[in-house]
């Protein structure tokens, strides 16, 4: 079907009081009662234009009912020449990336069913360039320029109580996304050839749980489609990423003599009780401070993001030192019921 757009601004011009300024931080501020934090960060404004429209719903379904047009009617706007020379992308697929400097940090967080063969609900990356990193190190603000991708799936399975209550993800919200498909794969691999290579993916507790279970759903998405050429080459593209799980880089750090005090908390014995729960770490490391959006994609990307740079450059040297390509990683094991349901599904399709 073709995807239909239309525009926002004639509405609110239309709603609100005569003379009322329309831009959408104003009313943000004036429907929902506080600024975004993050206003004119692409996320960030498409989240506040979410919450002003359902704080408008009614007549923004009427208003989309009578005003909406097919995307590809709308008439391309004039693009000025690309003045800058284009960075230097490497366009072949499958470039072999040997133990040189990473140029792109990319921070996985993966939201699953559950502890036991789960699978995946939710997956969330957040890039930024190594150099940006390196001017910011010591310090707990994010770069500005941050790529990020943030997925959606129904697992083809139930999700268990205790992970819908800490994610907020449950079956009911998950039944009308995609499964993890080949359209899946092809979609990460675009995302991961577009960045400046070689790419070092870090992930909290990775080695145990994220990248085994990213590698098990990309091996049972990629064999669903084995006579799929783009999607052979997109999961050999992700096999090509260095991956570093972050929790023993930052365990060490902790357990060196003359840690920062903020990392220690007595016991009542008088021994020192450290936490390395990437929630536990985040707040030991900002005064008390709990992650925004914990246990969501993105929010713990950033969490652990903003962790790694509050503690660079010392990190570097040890999640490098534990680097090795994804496609040296041993799939988990996922639910297998549904694992053969899922590759049959799409096999057909």
């Amino acid at each position: 079907s073709r995807p239909l757009c239309c525009k926002s601004l004639p509405l609110f011009r239309k709603l609100e009081p005569p003379g009322s300024r329309c831009g959408l931080t104003e009313l943000h501020f004036r429907l929902a009662g506080w600024r975004p934090e993050d206003a004119h960060s692409a996320i960030e404004d498409c989240v506040s234009l979410l919450r002003v429209l359902s704080c408008r719903l009614p007549a923004c379904l009427d208003w989309v009912r009578q005003q909406a047009v097919p995307f590809d009617s709308v008439a391309p706007k004039y693009v000025a020449k690309r003045r800058l020379p284009l960075p230097d992308f490497p366009y072949k697929l499958c470039m072999k990336t040997q133990r040189q400097a990473w140029r792109t940090l990319a921070v996985l967080d993966l939201e699953t069913t559950g502890l036991y063969q789960p699978r995946v609900t939710e997956l969330a990356l957040l890039t930024a360039d190594r150099a940006d990193l390196l001017r910011r190190g010591g310090t707990d603000r994010l770069p500005r320029a941050l790529n990020r991708l943030c997925l959606l799936f129904n697992p083809g399975c139930e999700v268990t109580p205790s992970a819908a209550n800490i994610t907020g993800l449950h079956g009911a919200c998950l039944r009308s996304q995609p499964a993890f498909d080949s359209a899946s794969v092809r979609l990460l691999g675009a995302f991961v050839r577009r960045l400046h290579q070689p790419v070092l993916m870090v992930a909290h507790n990775g080695a145990r749980f994220d990248f085994p279970l990213l590698q098990a759903e990309l091996r049972l998405a990629s064999a669903a489609a084995a006579g799929c050429s783009a999607t052979a080459d997109a999961a050999k593209c992700l096999g090509s990423v260095l991956c570093s799980d972050s929790l023993p880089a930052l365990r060490e750090l902790q357990l060196r003599p003359g840690a920062d005090a903020l990392f220690a908390e007595p016991l009542k014995q008088g021994k020192p009780q450290v936490r390395f729960s990437l929630q536990q770490l985040y707040s030991q490391a900002f005064s008390g401070e709990e992650p925004p959006g914990s246990h969501s994609g993105l929010g713990d990307c950033e969490a652990l993001l903003r962790l790694l740079l509050f503690r660079l450059p010392d990190c570097l040297p040890l999640l490098e030192a534990a680097a090795a390509p994804f496609e040296t990683v041993a799939p988990a094991k996922l639910h297998v019921e549904d694992a053969a349901a899922a590759a049959s599904s799409a096999a057909a399709n």
